[in-house]
């Protein structure tokens, strides 16, 4: 997979990745970044320049991939252990990133649960029912609403949230909290609003997502 975006290029490296283009100067979250598509968007990023922040609940897994990254690619990467679903961390993790990488022009909303076996709603366990809910659901809420006033106010920035169409989260009666929290998207996209700050959805199969993705920065 491969992004493109336009920034400053730094050290050279600007146009070293697979698009032609870098995004040196520029800065993203990726939440769920220990393994998994987080980890694979991670890595692409990273690949095309970018200062990161990996956020996972395991902390070895981000800081292991966050020495590879740095060992690898000219942008700063920074680990932290964090449940996305609590305001306090994540408040306390976007003024880190800020104090430490700067402005984030990228937050990826990666981080995924779902419950432990495939079970009707009235049989599953509640408390897992509801940690998926809150990790799938109030995680991305709680990140979004953080970081998204700055890049309203900057005039710049992107926000992508991974959802599905796994089975999981579109068969009814079963893996209730995953389906209710990762619907699949409606087919197609949509037309961006006009307006200083443009937004709309992409909708693109999981292997094409894997190549490629494209989204300007700037």
């Amino acid at each position: 997979m491969s992004l493109t975006g336009h920034g400053p290029a730094e050290n050279g490296h600007a146009g070293d990745g697979p698009t032609g283009h870098g995004l040196s100067g520029h800065t993203g979250v990726v939440t769920g970044a220990g393994r998994g598509l987080g980890r694979e968007i991670a890595v692409a990023l990273a690949a095309e320049g970018m200062s990161l922040l990996l956020l996972s609940r395991t902390g070895s897994q981000v800081r292991d991939l966050t020495d590879d990254l740095s060992s690898r690619f000219p942008g700063r990467v920074l680990p932290a252990t964090i449940e996305v679903a609590d305001p306090a961390a994540v408040d306390r993790v976007v003024a880190h990133v800020e104090q430490h990488l700067g402005p984030v022009d990228l937050l990826v909303n990666a981080a995924g649960r779902i419950e432990s076996t495939e079970r009707p709603c009235w049989e599953a366990d509640q408390a897992e029912h509801w940690g998926v809910i809150e990790t799938d659901l109030r995680g991305p809420l709680l990140m979004t609403r953080a970081l998204l006033p700055s890049m309203v106010q900057r005039g710049r920035g992107r926000v992508v949230t991974l959802t599905s169409r796994a089975r999981a989260a579109t068969r009814t009666g079963t893996y209730t909290g995953y389906a209710l929290s990762k619907p699949p998207p409606r087919r197609g996209s949509g037309r961006p609003r006009a307006g200083p700050w443009p937004t709309g959805w992409l909708t693109l199969p999981t292997q094409m997502a894997r190549r490629r993705t494209a989204p300007s920065l700037s």
